[in-house]
């Protein structure tokens, strides 16, 4: 997934806190693609950004440009295997939390906990997994993302003035 698909889908703050929840959801896909084994497979969250099949087809009634799926076994695969795509509809999922609160914070508990239940809470900073994500953020995504960013600028702009003299 290219970095200028996260600007596209909710600015550059938007995909900061992208890459925090990536890291406290699965470092990257290292913890597992499949969480909580012992729930059943309804309750369960999948891919690089733990998403369940609820939220996705959430995402999918209102962004059907991201795919049609026959079944939840094929859409399931398919968060599980396709990290892009696990990417993008956790993004867009997040998005809509944005949407519906009042702060990114309010917003990342609803992520972790679901709206309903995030709506029981008023301090949402205070919680650990917003916390840990703005930690990840700040702590891992910022230097990451200010030591490499001038290098993809550089490559786009590079690309660009090729295909312009193309």
């Amino acid at each position: 997934m290219c970095s200028s698909d996260l600007y596209r889908d909710g600015g550059l703050q938007h995909a900061k806190l992208i890459q925090g929840m990536l890291l406290q959801e699965s470092l990257a896909g290292l913890l597992g693609r499949i969480g909580h084994m012992s729930a059943p497979v309804g309750k369960r969250s999948y891919g690089v950004m733990q998403v369940k099949v609820t939220a996705a087809k959430d995402v999918l009634g209102r962004h059907a440009s991201l795919g049609e799926f026959s079944s939840d076994e094929e859409l399931i695969t398919h968060l599980i295997v396709d990290d892009a795509f696990n990417i993008r509809v956790a993004s867009k999922h997040f998005l809509f939390l944005r949407a519906k609160t009042k702060t990114d914070d309010h917003a990342l508990l609803a992520y972790n906990i679901g709206l309903r239940a995030s709506r029981r809470y008023n301090n949402h900073k205070s919680f650990r997994y917003v916390k840990k994500v703005k930690r990840y953020t700040r702590q891992i995504a910022k230097p990451f993302n200010d030591k490499f960013n001038g290098k993809i600028i550089s490559e786009n702009q590079f690309v660009a003035r090729k295909l312009k003299a193309s």
